[in-house]
C-alpha cells in the first residue's frame, strides 16, 4: 500500500510522525505510557527490534553504514535512518497545477498523464472524464495498486511479502522468552505464554479418556514453540542480509 508521511513515500505504514518529523509515542509521558497503538504496528519497528538480536551486526558488518547502531532508543534511529533505509524514491512528479514550460521528456513519461481542462465546462462533466481518463490509464484499483507498489518497492531495504505484523510481534516475543527461560522445556513456555490453557493438561479438569491426551497436548505445544523459535531465528539471521521478514536459509 502507498503511505505518506510527509512528502516520503513508504510501501508499507511507518511509524507515525508530526511535522516536526518527530514520532508523538515520544513525549514528556515517556517510552512505555504510550507507544501501544503506533510504533508496534510498523513493520519497520519489527524490523529493527529482530534487527538488534543479530549477534552478527555490529561494527565493521557490510550493513552497519546504512543502519548504523540500532542499539540507540528506536525514535533516535528511526528519525535518523528511517527515510534513508525504506522510503521510496521521492517522486519525480506531484499533482499541481502547471505554470510553467514543461520538459519534453514529461510528455514521453509513462508515470505522469498531462491534460488540458476547460474550466468553463460544468464539474459534473469534468468529474466524469477525469475519472474516464483514471480508468483508461491508470495500473489498476487502490487495493491492487498498494500491492503492486509494495512488491515493486524501489527502496533501499524494501520490506519482504506481505508482512502479518502482530505475528511477528508474537514470533519474537516466543523467541525472547526462550532466551530468557532456557532451562524451561518448550512446552512449560508455551503453558507460560498461555496461561488460560493450563486446564488442558490438569487432570482435575479432564476426563479419564482426556488425560490419556496429555502427552499429545504437551507435544503439540512443544513443536508450537519450536516452530515460532526457527522462525525468529531465520528472520533475525535475514536481517543481516538486509531482508525483513524473511524465513528462507
Amino acid at each position: 500500500m502507498k503511505n505518506e508521511t510527509g512528502n516520503v513515500d513508504y510501501p508499507y505504514t511507518p511509524p507515525t510522525v508530526d511535522e516536526l518529523g518527530l514520532n508523538p509515542i515520544f513525549t514528556s509521558l515517556g517510552w512505555d505510557e504510550v507507544g501501544e497503538t503506533d510504533w508496534k504496528e510498523s513493520v519497520y519497528y519489527w524490523w529493527w527490534e529482530y534487527m538488534k538480536r543479530n549477534k552478527e551486526y555490529g561494527p565493521g558488518h557490510p550493513l552497519w553504514e546504512d543502519f548504523g547502531d540500532i542499539n540507540t532508543d528506536f525514535r533516535e534511529w528511526w528519525i535518523a535512518k528511517g527515510e534513508y533505509l525504506f522510503a521510496e524514491p521521492r517522486r519525480m512528479y506531484t499533482f499541481k497545477r502547471v505554470s510553467e514550460p514543461i520538459s519534453e521528456e514529461v510528455y514521453t513519461d509513462p508515470n505522469v498523464m498531462i491534460v488540458q481542462v476547460p474550466l468553463d465546462q460544468p464539474v459534473t462533466e469534468l468529474r466524469q472524464l477525469f475519472a474516464s481518463y483514471l480508468d483508461a490509464f491508470h495500473t489498476g484499483d487502490e487495493p491492487q495498486q498498494g500491492i503492486r507498489a509494495a512488491r515493486s518497492s524501489q527502496a533501499r531495504y524494501p520490506v519482504v511479502g506481505q508482512p502479518n505484523v502482530p505475528a511477528l510481534e508474537k514470533t519474537l516475543a516466543v523467541y525472547d522468552y526462550r532466551l530468557k527461560n532456557n532451562k524451561m522445556s518448550l512446552w512449560e513456555i508455551w503453558l507460560a505464554l498461555n496461561p488460560n490453557m493450563g486446564r488442558m493438561i490438569d487432570p482435575k479438569c479432564l476426563t479419564p479418556e482426556e488425560v490419556l491426551d496429555i502427552p499429545l497436548t504437551k507435544a503439540s505445544w512443544t513443536a508450537a514453540v519450536s516452530r515460532y523459535c526457527k522462525k525468529a531465528k531465520a528472520m533475525i539471521d535475514n536481517t543481516g542480509h538486509g531482508r525483513f521478514p524473511d524465513l528462507s536459509n
